[in-house]
């Protein structure tokens, strides 16, 4: 039989308190990562699954589209660009 964990009240309450400044900072961010046409690096903190607080730098798709590259066939070797880069096949739109 496994073993079970107990958490405490605050144990509980703390993990909420983390869930819910997570939900909240996503949201508070969401406009400006994928519908703000400004590109911008958007900051963005959230907890991790040790509890600490982390902070994130995030390019919006504004700044990424900025960076796409267009091409034919499979960028695989054929493009060079920045790990992340948008790449966009002009044969069949992909």
């Amino acid at each position: 039989m496994a073993d079970i964990k107990v958490a405490t009240y605050e144990q509980i309450a703390t993990l909420l308190a983390q869930l819910q400044t997570n939900y909240s900072n996503i949201a508070n961010s969401y406009y400006d990562i994928f519908y703000n046409t400004v590109p911008m690096d958007v900051n963005l903190q959230l907890y991790d699954d040790q509890g600490n607080l982390q902070k994130y730098l995030i390019p919006n798709r504004a700044k990424d589209f900025r960076y796409m590259r267009n091409g034919q066939g499979s960028p695989e070797g054929a493009v060079s660009a920045p790990i992340g880069t948008v790449y966009q096949d002009t044969l069949n739109g992909d």
